[in-house]
């Protein structure tokens, strides 16, 4: 009988870091996301000098927001042009308020391949 206990005791357990395993899986998913969506703002950017409505709409569709780096925000040619990607996330059980994951990245103007 000791033992029927002691096995749902560690359920709970068991189950709570079930839950926590997926939120570190889904964080690293999101990030994962993000930073293969920064490629592609990356050349837009660098062919368009800025953050443009395509930009955002691109960035959008992922449900994510960009946003320029205040102080690096030049649009001068063989300028660095520095952005964040941010999406928020709802944890399992990691946190109880939204999470916001953040990606920085930055491009210089004119420079694409």
């Amino acid at each position: 009988m000791g033992y029927k206990f002691a096995f749902m005791l560690s359920l709970i357990f068991v189950v709570q870091i079930m839950l926590l395993g997926g939120d570190i899986v889904n964080v690293q998913a999101i990030y994962g996301q993000l930073d293969a969506l920064s490629m592609s703002v990356n050349q837009l950017i660098a062919r368009q000098g800025k953050i443009t409505p395509s930009v955002e709409e691109l960035v959008a569709s992922y449900d994510a927001e960009i946003n320029c780096v205040p102080g690096y925000c030049m649009t001068l040619f063989g300028s660095t042009y520095k952005y964040e990607i941010t999406k928020a996330y709802t944890p399992l059980i990691m946190a109880k308020e939204s999470m916001t994951i953040k990606v920085s990245r930055a491009v210089v103007i004119g420079y694409y391949n």
